[in-house]
């Protein structure tokens, strides 16, 4: 995948998390917080992108190929990039863009199984809703 698709990818990305959100219903309790983050932990990983440092960062599976999007903490340098999942397997990923404006950068993991996260729906949404947004 080149460059410009991947930009493409980021970017349509960052339209649905910002049209979609991740709604969730207005917690009652704590255990509605914690529902919702069993809900989404398989999808949450941790981005390194090593060159004699390790610059270390938080990524969302948003493909079940592996696409990843993640911060500008990571970056476009020779750098060897790895993704590590919730059970702590250590994956190669290969960097692939990052959009200047909003900071985010989108890796893929080389092999692997992923969960992709679920993206929210808006249509029964109100002012004043709570909702959660993870990105």
């Amino acid at each position: 995948m080149n460059n410009k698709n991947s930009l493409g990818i980021l970017m349509l990305f960052l339209v649905l998390c910002l049209t979609t959100l991740s709604a969730a219903p207005a917690p009652d309790g704590d255990s509605q917080w914690a529902d919702l983050t069993k809900q989404v932990f398989p999808s949450v990983v941790k981005v390194e992108a090593r060159d004699g440092w390790r610059k270390v960062a938080t990524g969302v599976v948003i493909h079940k190929d592996g696409y990843i999007v993640t911060t500008a903490l990571v970056s476009p340098r020779e750098e060897d990039f790895y993704v590590i999942t919730p059970e702590g397997e250590e994956v190669e990923a290969e960097f692939l863009g990052m959009d200047p404006e909003t900071h985010l950068g989108l890796v893929k993991a080389k092999s692997g199984r992923w969960k992709p996260i679920t993206l929210g729906k808006v249509d029964n949404l109100s002012p004043g809703d709570e909702i959660a947004v993870v990105c």
